[in-house]
Parts: structure tokens; C-alpha cells; sequence
């Protein structure tokens, strides 16, 4: 973890793997691994948790919790202690999830139909589950991948981006110029990756998510635009990136952070690259981990 300058690097016995993410939590970060994800207190040594997907909002740490095969539930967890309830049919799997007004709001797939239709559905704190609209499938593999995004509530696919509204009604879809190829948030900021544009198409707008053209600098070899969106989903700015399923996170100061060949603070120029933090002069302190990591913490 770095802070300023100065990083404390924490060891845990991971798997040699590719997927692996790392969540911030409000004391430390979950670090998720296929179905296991290691628990992190800032200062404290590693442990092995069931969290798969969590989201920290007001002082209060709200994760979806695998029970068994595809059964979830809600684990709350607060300085006062912590709270569970079932949450999610078996058989239905949730595929993206986010915060609305302190609850889940999710898109689950109802693997037992037969066209496995995903439904944008209310999760409440005490595991109440309002069912919204089916989202569009046209049964190409990138309308799959759904990413959910909050302020505003929004539903990102591979071709388009679409506002949730009252009782999850969806707006009218806003077409992609590019296919997403990865998509998140960082803090409030939504944010996709796309191919860089060759500016050969047609149309009103050939260079998106670029506001005009540019020259490319190809010092860095093959590269991805990281593309941070407004509040009405249109382009604001963009970086080019080695990497095209990066993590993206935003700290206190307003500085987006980028995994990309290591760890890379943006810079304030748009299609800049900037260097790596030196992690190897960074490290002070080491934390390894307990033989609890190996164990589930339950």
C-alpha cells in the first residue's frame, strides 16, 4: 500500500493467476482471486475471506458474500458490528453490482431459462429484492458483459450506455462509437477502455472518444484509451494505456491511479503517458502473512 512516497508491502498466499482485483475497502482493501479474496487491514497481516464483490458506503462496508455454489447473501459490516441476510435466489448469478440510496442494485442472470435473461433487480439492506426490466440481449457475446455504475445510476454494455430512472426504467440506450473492451468507476467517475480511433470511418464524430484528432505516441508500443465519462456518459478525457483491463482508482487529493505495467499516477495532460511508481525504492516495511490467511475467516 503506498502512502505518499512510502509503500508497505503486504504478502499472502495468493495463486499464480490472471483476473486477480484488488477493492478498497474504508480500513484496507479486499484483494479477489477467482472464488477467494483476501481480507487487508491497514497494518495487520493478510486474511482469507468468501467476499466477492463489496462496496463501502457511509462508514459502512456492504459485500456480497458466496454461501454456497451461486447462493449469495449481504454481509454488513460497520465499527458496531456486523449483520447478514440471504439475498439472491439460487440458480442466479450475479453478474455486476453497485450502490443506489444504500441499496445493492445488481444484474443477475437467470441461468435455469432458457435464453439466461439478466434482470436489473433492488437489493435492500434487509435482503428485500425488487425485480426491474429484462436488458436487451441480442445473443452477441458483448451484450454478456454488463458493468453498473452510480451518480448516476447507470447500465454500461458493450455497445451503449443507458440511465436508470424510477423503478429501474431505462432510458433511451446512447450508442458507443466503439466497443467497450473494459469498463468501471473510480470514486464518482465512470470509466471505459476502447481501441484508439483511425479516424477512417464515417459519420459526424470519427475520432470518439478523441474530441478531435491527434497524434498518437507509439513510445510505449501497442496501446488502449482509458476514456473518463461525465455524468451524461459523454467522453471527457482520455489516456492511452499498454493495458486493456486495468484497474482504475481515484485518491483523496482527486488523482486517478492506473494498473498499467505496474502502478501509474495520470497526469494532468490528456494522451500522456507517465512513469511507473519505483516500488522497490518505495517499500519500508514488510507484512507477512499469518497462518490464518490460509484458513476462511468464518
Amino acid at each position: 500500500m503506498l502512502v505518499g512516497d512510502k509503500a508497505t508491502e503486504y504478502i499472502f498466499p495468493g495463486t499464480v493467476t490472471s483476473g486477480r482485483a484488488i477493492r478498497a475497502t474504508a480500513d484496507g482493501c479486499t484483494i479477489t482471486e477467482g472464488r477467494d479474496t483476501y481480507r487487508c487491514v491497514v497494518g495487520e497481516p493478510l486474511i482469507k475471506a468468501t467476499v466477492t464483490r463489496g462496496v463501502t458506503v457511509d462508514g459502512v462496508e456492504r459485500t456480497f458474500e458466496r454461501v454456497d455454489g451461486d447462493t449469495y447473501r449481504i454481509v454488513l459490516t460497520s465499527r458496531t458490528g456486523r449483520t447478514e441476510v440471504d439475498a439472491i435466489p439460487p440458480g442466479w448469478l450475479v453478474v455486476a453490482t453497485t450502490v443506489d440510496d444504500g441499496d445493492f442494485i445488481s444484474a443477475v442472470q437467470d441461468r435455469g431459462a432458457p435464453d439466461k435473461p439478466t434482470y436489473l433487480v433492488r437489493i435492500t439492506t434487509a435482503g428485500d429484492v425488487t425485480s426491474g426490466p429484462m436488458l436487451p440481449n441480442d445473443k452477441r457475446d458483448w451484450d454478456k458483459r454488463i458493468t453498473l455504475v452510480n451518480k448516476p445510476l447507470r447500465v454500461l454494455q458493450e455497445r451503449w450506455v443507458t440511465t436508470v430512472g424510477e423503478g429501474l426504467s431505462l432510458a433511451e440506450p446512447i450508442p458507443f462509437r466503439q466497443p467497450l473492451l473494459w469498463a468501471g468507476q473510480a470514486g464518482d467517475t465512470a470509466w471505459i477502455v476502447t481501441h484508439p480511433p483511425s479516424a477512417k470511418g464515417c459519420g459526424p464524430d470519427p475520432w470518439w472518444p478523441l474530441p478531435g484528432p491527434v497524434d498518437y505516441d507509439r513510445s510505449q508500443g501497442q496501446f488502449w484509451l482509458l476514456t473518463f465519462l461525465g455524468s451524461d456518459s459523454r467522453p471527457l478525457v482520455s489516456y492511452p494505456t499498454s493495458d486493456p483491463r486495468p484497474s482504475v482508482a481515484v485518491d483523496r487529493a482527486g488523482h486517478f491511479w492506473i494498473t498499467d505495467r505496474g502502478l501509474r499516477r495520470l497526469p494532468p495532460e490528456p494522451m500522456a503517458w507517465s512513469d511507473p511508481v519505483d516500488f522497490d525504492a518505495a517499500i519500508t516495511s514488510t507484512i507477512a502473512a499469518t497462518v490464518d490467511a490460509e484458513m476462511d475467516k468464518e
